[in-house]
């Protein structure tokens, strides 16, 4: 028999938003508005009767796709994403 773990909302949430923090593109109030809609959206969904499970996944896709959101806020925060660039040049060049 298969034995199955409960479903973590709140793990799930989180490593939600640790995957799209790897990217800097999104500054932490992005990711913090966009975990708060995230959150939103599965508060309503599962009113309407779904699993937190089900609302988690359907909420995040509504969200959108990670490569989608990667590029759209990257457009929006394109300085801090080429000083981040230049930070880590720097660094590499320090090591070298």
């Amino acid at each position: 028999m298969e034995t199955t773990t409960p479903f973590d909302l709140n793990r799930a949430i989180q490593d939600w938003r640790e995957s799209l923090a790897q990217s800097p593109a999104f500054r932490r109030e992005d990711l913090a508005e966009l975990e708060a809609h995230l959150r939103d959206s599965v508060v309503a969904l599962h009113g309407h009767g779904l699993s937190a499970e089900e609302a988690f996944i359907v909420a995040s896709r509504r969200v959108g796709k990670e490569g989608v959101l990667e590029s759209e806020f990257a457009k929006v925060n394109t300085p801090a994403v080429w000083l981040d660039r230049a930070l880590w040049m720097l660094i590499g060049l320090q090591v070298w």
